[in-house]
C-alpha cells in the first residue's frame, strides 16, 4: 500500500538504526565483576503492541559492593513502560516522575553517605538507547531487575509481528499465544516489509533483516477471516493532539450472498455497438463466476426493455444460454430507455425473495429527460433490501474504478450499489468487487483522498496535529468511519504509539504524552525505589570488604481517491477547442416516411419531428401536429412519424453530435 505525504505513518526510530543489541552492563564506580544472570524474556499481544517484560539478576562477584549501568538496547519503537527491583526478597516497583526529579533522587543515594544494604533503580532513556542505572549491588550477591517495554506490532495476513529484544544470546524467551520466528522464516517473509512499513517498521532494518541479524521477532497468529476493524483514539498533546487509527481487514470484508437473485440490465443500443454489449456480456460472466448459486434475469434495453429469460434460472443455465445466443441476438439498436430497464429489473426482484441484486449497464449517452430524478423514480419499486450498481463497461486490463463524480451515484448510493467504470480482460478476479464489496473506497482524511483499504491488509496512522483529523470512506454505498475509542487504556496505548512514532513534538508535548502513557522519556524517567527510604550510597570501601555477603540474598524474579476515469457523466463525445464540420440534416431522411404516413390525412397538415441523438443513436423522439382535428387520425400519424424516427439508421455524420435534431413538414 503506497504511503501519503498528509498523512504521517509511524516512523519509529531515526533513520539508520540497526535494531536492538543485547543488554551491556559496566560498573559504575568501583569496577567490580558484574554479569547479567539467568535472563527472561515473556512477552505478550495486546491490542496491537507487544508487552515484554525482561528479568535478570545483576550478580556482583567482586567482594566490594558497587553501582551498576546497564546499557539497554530498545527494539524499534520500544517505550519503558516499568521497571522494577528486587532487593532481599522483595519487589519493589518503579514510579514515573519527570526526569529531572528521578535524577535527582537518584543522585541522593550515590552523594550520600551509607545507610544501609539498599539502593535505587533508574531507567532513562534516549533516543533509541535506555539506561538501566543501580545505585547499590551488594558484594557476592544479586539484585533481581525487571522492567517492561511496550513494542509496537504490525500485521502480516493473519499474524502479528513485533521484534524482541535481544537482551542475551542465551536468554528464555516466552511469547505467550505465540511464537518466535527462525531466522529461516527471513526468506518467506516477502510481502513483509511493505506491511509493516505501514506500522512503522523502520526502514533501515527491514524484518527480513532483523531476523537475519538474529534478531529475535515474535509472531501471533490472529486471524481476521470478515469484516473490518477499525478504531480512532485522539489524546491531548500539549496544545496539539496525538491521534492513532488502527485498522484491520478480514479476508473477506464481507461475505458474498447466498443464493441471490441478480438483475443484469444490459444496455443493447447502437452507442454501445456489438464491442460494449460483448464487453458487458463478458462482466456477467465474469460475475456469476463469483456467484455460481446466484438466480439471475437478463434484461436488454434498446427502445423497449425485454427480459431474456421466461423465470428466473441458475447462474450455470444463464451462461449456457448466454453462449449458445447467435450474434443476431444482440445486434444494436437505438434507444438507451435505462429507466425503463431499470424500472423492469425493479419489478422482477420484488417479486422474488432475497438477497437481491441489480447490475445495470450504461454508457450514460441519455436523452435529456432520462434525469436522475426519473432514474430514481424508476428504482422506487425496488426493495429495500435490493442493491443496484451501475456500470460502464470498457475493454482493458480488468478493474473495477469507482466514480464518486458520477451523477448516478445520487441514484444508487441510497440502495448501498456503487457507480464505477469496469474494465474488463482475461482476469475475472477483480469483478468480485460487484459480487462482494472487497475494500474501503473513497478513503479521506480532513477530506483530502487517500488510498482504497484493500481486504486481507492492515495498518497504522498516527499524527500530532491541531486537532484529530476526520477520516472517512464507502464499503461500496455505505458510509464507513473508524469507531472512537476513549477508555483509559485506549488514551495510554495511543500516547505510547504518539511516542512510538518519532514525531516532531516539543518539550510540553513530549512531556504530556510521557506522562498520559506512563513511559519514559527525554523528559521523564522511572526510579524504583521505596519513597520512605533515606537515600544511602556506598559504604566506604575497607567496611565494604568485610561486609557479608548473605545480606541480600539471590533469588529469580519474575518478568491509508480513487478518481472518475471521466467515462459515466459523459454528455457529448465533442472534442474540446476541435471545430465540428456543419450539422448534417435529419429532414432527407424521414421525409419520404413522414410524407407517407399522411396518405389518409385531410390537407393542411403539419407535423414537426424532434429527433435527440448521442451520436449515430436515436435515444428520444418527439412529435407535435397541427392541421389534424379527428383524434384517431392524429394519435396515428404521430405514431407512424415517431416510428419512422425510431427506425432511423444514421451514418457516421451524425457520430460526433449529441444534440435535438428538429425536422418539419407539410402537406404538399
Amino acid at each position: 500500500m503506497r504511503r501519503n505525504p498528509w498523512w504521517i505513518v509511524v516512523a519509529m526510530i531515526s533513520a539508520g538504526a540497526t535494531g536492538a543489541s543485547a543488554d551491556q552492563i559496566d560498573s559504575e564506580e568501583r569496577g567490580a565483576t558484574l554479569a547479567i544472570e539467568q535472563p527472561r524474556v515473556t512477552a505478550r499481544l495486546v491490542d496491537g503492541t507487544a508487552e515484554v517484560t525482561v528479568t535478570y539478576d545483576v550478580h556482583n562477584r567482586s567482594r566490594f559492593a558497587d553501582a551498576a549501568s546497564i546499557d539497554v538496547g530498545l527494539p524499534a519503537g520500544a517505550q519503558v513502560a516499568g521497571v522494577r527491583q528486587r532487593v532481599g526478597a522483595r519487589w519493589i516497583d518503579g514510579r514515573l516522575l519527570d526526569g529531572e526529579a528521578a535524577d535527582a533522587r537518584f543522585q541522593d543515594y550515590r552523594d550520600a553517605a551509607f545507610a544501609a544494604a539498599r539502593g535505587a533503580a533508574l531507567f532513562s532513556v534516549a533516543e533509541t538507547r535506555g539506561v538501566l542505572r543501580l545505585s547499590y549491588v551488594p558484594p557476592r550477591a544479586t539484585v533481581g531487575v525487571a522492567y517492561t517495554l511496550v513494542v509496537p506490532a504490525c500485521r502480516l495476513g493473519d499474524r502479528w509481528l513485533a521484534e524482541l529484544p535481544t537482551v542475551d544470546d542465551a536468554a528464555v524467551v516466552t511469547v505467550a499465544g505465540g511464537a518466535v520466528l527462525s531466522p529461516a522464516t527471513a526468506t518467506s517473509l516477502g510481502a513483509a516489509d511493505d506491511a509493516c512499513a505501514d506500522f512503522g517498521w523502520p526502514a533501515a532494518t527491514s524484518l527480513a533483516d532483523t531476523l537475519r541479524a538474529g534478531d529475535r521477532v515474535a509472531a501471533w497468529r490472529q486471524p481476521l477471516a470478515t469484516g473490518a476493524r477499525a478504531s480512532i483514539t485522539s489524546v491531548p498533546a500539549g496544545a496539539r493532539r496525538a491521534t492513532v487509527v488502527d485498522v484491520a481487514l478480514g479476508d473477506q470484508l464481507e461475505a458474498a450472498p447466498r443464493r441471490a437473485a441478480v438483475v443484469f440490465v444490459v444496455d443493447a443500443s447502437r452507442s454501445q455497438g456489438v464491442t460494449g454489449i460483448d464487453a458487458q456480456l463478458a462482466i456477467i460472466r465474469g460475475y456469476l463466476g463469483h456467484a455460481p448459486d446466484a438466480r439471475v434475469q437478463i434484461v436488454a434495453v434498446r427502445r423497449r426493455a425485454t427480459a431474456l429469460f421466461s423465470g428466473w434460472v441458475p447462474a450455470s443455465v444463464a451462461l449456457t444460454r448466454l453462449a449458445a445466443m447467435p450474434p443476431a441476438a444482440w445486434a444494436p439498436a437505438n434507444g438507451s430507455n435505462l429507466d425503463a430497464g431499470l424500472a423492469q429489473a425493479a419489478a422482477l426482484l420484488a417479486a422474488t425473495p432475497g438477497p437481491r441484486r441489480l447490475v445495470a449497464f450504461t454508457d450514460d449517452r441519455l436523452r435529456v429527460a432520462l434525469d436522475d430524478a426519473a432514474l430514481a423514480a424508476a428504482l422506487s419499486g425496488l426493495p429495500a433490501d435490493a442493491i443496484a450498481h451501475v456500470v460502464v463497461p470498457v475493454r482493458g486490463a480488468t478493474e473495477v474504478v469507482r466514480d464518486f463524480a458520477s451523477h448516478f451515484e445520487a441514484v444508487v448510493r441510497p440502495t448501498g450499489g456503487i457507480t464505477a467504470t469496469v474494465f474488463v480482460g482475461a482476469d475475472a478476479g477483480p469483478l468480485r468487487e460487484l459480487v462482494r464489496p472487497t475494500r474501503i473506497d473513497g478513503v479521506t482524511v480532513d477530506g483530502d483522498p487517500a488510498d482504497a483499504l484493500v481486504e486481507g491488509t492492515a495498518l497504522r496512522w498516527v499524527s500530532v496535529a491541531a486537532g484529530a483529523p476526520t477520516i472517512a470512506g464507502f464499503i461500496w454505498g455505505r458510509r464507513w468511519q473508524p469507531t472512537l475509542v476513549d477508555d483509559p487504556p485506549a488514551r495510554i496505548r495511543a500516547a505510547r504509539l504518539a511516542l512510538a512514532a518519532g514525531l516532531d513534538v516539543d518539550t510540553d508535548e513530549l512531556l504530556g504524552l510521557a506522562r498520559l502513557g506512563r513511559v519514559a522519556s527525554a523528559v521523564t524517567s522511572w526510579l524504583a525505589d521505596d519513597p520512605t527510604w533515606t537515600p544511602g550510597g556506598l559504604p566506604p570501601l575497607e567496611d565494604d570488604l568485610g561486609q557479608s555477603a548473605a545480606c541480600c540474598s539471590s533469588i529469580c524474579g519474575l518478568p491509508m481517491g480513487l478518481i472518475g476515469v471521466g467515462t459515466i457523466g459523459q454528455g457529448s463525445v465533442v472534442d474540446a477547442g476541435v471545430a465540428l464540420p456543419p450539422a448534417p440534416s435529419i429532414e432527407p431522411l424521414l421525409a419520404a416516411r413522414v410524407q407517407g404516413c399522411a396518405a389518409a390525412v385531410p390537407r393542411g397538415w403539419r407535423a414537426a419531428v424532434e429527433v435527440e441523438t448521442t451520436g449515430a443513436e436515436v435515444v428520444d423522439v418527439r412529435v407535435a401536429t397541427s392541421g389534424i382535428v379527428e383524434p384517431v387520425a392524429r394519435a396515428r400519424f404521430e405514431a407512424c412519424a415517431a416510428q419512422a424516427a425510431w427506425d432511423l439508421e444514421l451514418d457516421a455524420s451524425f457520430a460526433r453530435y449529441t444534440r435535438t435534431f428538429t425536422a418539419t413538414f407539410a402537406a404538399p
